[in-house]
């Protein structure tokens, strides 16, 4: 079985050599800041494992995901991109599209999950009972078994892997739908369940939370006008950030695979194909950079973090002496205009009743003592 064809692709000429050391060069940096921003929100994780709460697995299974993506496919396209041209041959080329493909898919599919999960927490938390453990761990194991599904269908004969234009990684070849009616029923379908339905799931939850939240903000006649747009905005902006994260950086990709598989993708320049490709992986560093300006409890978190590595003089570096141990057990938030209805919860860790604030849920508010929707995404 011939799971990759070179000839289909223009020649690798088309790109100058400074071309292909640009490419690799930015790979590197993409996957430095994959490297740091995923491994501190493991580590911050880690570190508050006791108070994690199940939706929270979702964040951490997009971490691992980024991080396995790191491990398995970019050292490979950095070498062939420097070598400018792949080095790994036919079996390279499979194992490389497979990881990235699979890894991708799995994302995709924990943003799309982490949405509804919102949805149901902010707009249906009178409806649906809270997440259990196990519901939790199962649907990350379904996001595994989505992406690895689709990603060894290729592997098995249903479309193929091939080398990118630019001849440094390997993707689906698109071709395939133009051979055949089983190939062009491949790619509608993985379009279908792996690009417009999650987009369709995603803006449609989080177009849900806000108005969720807007209302909600609404209904308790905040007097002061330009807290209360403040406000607005910030909960609009994080409501929005990782859904928008998602789309803005695999929409030029899916459209130009969309195009490679029923038009003429030699009549495509070479730098469409290219810029796409290098931004769907920058997909990989936006959560973490997120999470660090857009939520307060995951930015201390990580500020205490750092502080707790760096030795104190004549006193201890272990977690009890850390930022979130010494958190007050209540406060006045930044957006906070009436103490009687609304509070941002700065809670300590160690009272069981408080302990709804978690690293990933910095920002939620109490309203006439019920929790209100959280908006952290």
């Amino acid at each position: 079985m011939n799971n990759t064809t070179a000839a289909f692709y223009p020649p690798r000429r088309q790109v100058p050599d400074w071309g292909y050391n640009a490419l690799g060069s930015y790979v590197l940096c993409i996957g430095f800041c994959n490297l740091i921003g995923n491994t501190f929100v493991l580590l911050v994780s880690y570190y508050r494992r006791k108070k994690i709460k199940p939706p929270e697995v979702f964040t951490i299974n997009l971490a691992v995901s980024d991080l396995l993506l790191l491990l398995c496919a970019y050292p490979w396209m950095v070498a062939s991109s420097f070598s400018h041209g792949w080095q790994f041959g036919d079996a390279g080329c499979i194992s490389y599209a497979f990881f990235r493909f699979m890894l991708g898919l799995v994302n995709i599919a924990d943003i799309t999950v982490l949405a509804v999960v919102r949805y149901l927490k902010v707009c249906r938390s009178k409806e649906v009972a809270d997440m259990s453990w196990t519901s939790a761990l199962m649907v990350v194991a379904g996001t595994w078994m989505f992406g690895a599904f689709w990603a060894l269908m290729p592997v098995c004969g249903w479309s193929r892997y091939t080398l990118e234009p630019f001849d440094v990684a390997c993707t689906l070849d698109y071709k395939t739908a133009q051979e055949s009616q089983e190939g062009a029923a491949f790619m509608m379908i993985l379009f279908t369940f792996c690009f417009f339905i999650p987009v369709a799931v995603i803006t449609f939850c989080y177009v849900c939370i806000v108005r969720t939240v807007r209302s909600s903000r609404q209904a308790l006649n905040c007097s002061n006008t330009n807290d209360k747009n403040g406000v607005e905005k910030k909960l609009t902006k994080i409501a929005v950030m990782v859904g928008v994260g998602f789309i803005l950086a695999w929409t030029p990709y899916s459209l130009v695979s969309l195009y490679a598989t029923f038009g003429d993708l030699k009549s495509l320049p070479i730098i469409y194909s290219i810029l796409p490709s290098m931004f769907a992986k920058s997909a990989s560093i936006y959560n973490p950079i997120i999470y660090f300006f857009m939520n307060d409890s995951f930015r201390r978190d990580v500020t205490a973090l750092i502080k707790l590595s760096i030795p104190k003089p004549g006193g201890s570096t272990s977690c009890s002496h850390s930022a979130w141990e010494k958190t007050p057990t209540s406060g006045r938030g930044t957006f906070m205009t009436s103490p009687q209805r609304i509070k941002l919860s700065e809670m300590r860790p160690t009272e069981p009743s408080q302990a709804k604030t978690t690293t990933t849920t910095a920002l939620i508010t109490q309203v006439e003592g019920r929790e209100a929707p959280s908006t952290w995404v």
